[in-house]
């Protein structure tokens, strides 16, 4: 699921718990609290901070007309053709302008299975 989200949290200043796995293999199972065992459930918080240079990639959608956007995207971002319908992208996309869009529209379809596997 982070992968998922990685998209959305890159793109915005956010905060991210992460539950962390606890490591026994060195112990074999034999870890307690005493040695140090975090305890179930610990949680590490973690702040992305990234800054995205837009300005080359709208300029590469620039010509392209609104209702061909969404396939342009696709095709410049995935290997495969999307299962994800068109309209469903649209939903969540910010249609405010169209360089709000062809931002929105690249974060939903970088968090479809699609491009996690790219």
């Amino acid at each position: 699921m982070l992968r998922m989200r990685l998209p959305q949290l890159i793109n915005d200043v956010d905060e991210m718990n992460v539950k962390t796995k606890d490591d026994d293999d060195q112990m074999m199972g034999r870890k307690t609290p005493e040695d140090g065992m975090k305890p179930k459930g610990f949680a590490k918080r973690s702040i992305i901070k990234a800054d995205i240079d837009w300005k080359g990639y709208l300029g590469h959608f620039e010509k392209t007309q609104k209702e061909h956007l969404i396939g342009s995207l696709a095709s410049n971002l995935l290997q495969t053709r999307s299962n994800i319908s068109n309209e469903l992208i649209k939903q969540y996309a910010d249609a405010g302008s169209k360089e709000s869009f062809i931002k929105t529209a690249t974060l939903q379809l970088m968090s479809t299975p699609e491009y996690q596997l790219c």
